[in-house]
């Protein structure tokens, strides 16, 4: 999945992407984090396309949200993913995964496109949540549309947190983690105004 497919699916309604880079204290580059903005199109950026911030410079548009990338250590890798967050910093709005090499037919199942079936589901006593049938997007990732911070734990019954896949628990664990430091990680990279810092 290229950056780009995964800014237009975790910040749908932005015309365009700023990309800042986050250092560590050796000047390292570490991660990037992006800004969503809708409407002009800065000359010779296209719809969808990502920019790089350069110092100085201003961009047209308004900031509709961010998105950020981060990993876990999870049971076989370290699953990356892309989260973006509300303009108000209150709200992960989507979540996707970047990559991961869980192991198959359990951990791998976080990029799952099916409906996670079950053998009561199968005859007709439990039926999906609502929210994982709404969008084109893996049924677990859809566990973390439009959550609070506070919402980002894993549960193994039903509750406010995030369902785990069943029998992969660490790779749950380790996609919740990830979007918790992507999360923080946005929030120490923005400026009191609310801007990312250059």
């Amino acid at each position: 999945k290229t950056t780009e497919d995964a800014l237009i699916f975790v910040l749908p309604k932005a015309d365009y992407f700023v990309e800042y880079k986050g250092t560590n204290n050796v000047g390292e580059a570490i991660t990037r984090y992006y800004e969503g903005r809708k409407g002009a199109l800065p000359d010779g950026v296209t719809k969808g396309q990502v920019k790089v911030a350069t110092e100085g410079e201003t961009y047209t548009g308004d900031v509709i949200g961010y998105a950020s990338t981060a990993d876990w250590i999870g049971y076989s890798s370290r699953p990356k993913v892309m989260v973006s967050i509300s303009k108000d910093l209150k709200l992960l709005e989507r979540l996707t995964i970047l990559s991961q090499q869980e192991t198959p037919g359990l951990g791998a199942r976080a990029e799952e496109m099916k409906a996670e079936t079950t053998l009561l589901a199968e005859l007709g006593l439990e039926t999906l949540k609502k929210e994982e049938t709404l969008v084109n997007a893996p049924w677990f990732q859809q566990r973390f549309f439009d959550r609070t911070v506070d919402m980002l734990y894993v549960i193994k019954g039903k509750g406010k947190g995030i369902v785990a896949i069943s029998g992969a628990t660490i790779t749950s664990d380790a996609v919740t983690e990830a979007a918790k430091l992507a999360w923080k990680n946005l929030e120490e990279h923005l400026t009191e105004d609310g801007k990312l810092k250059k």
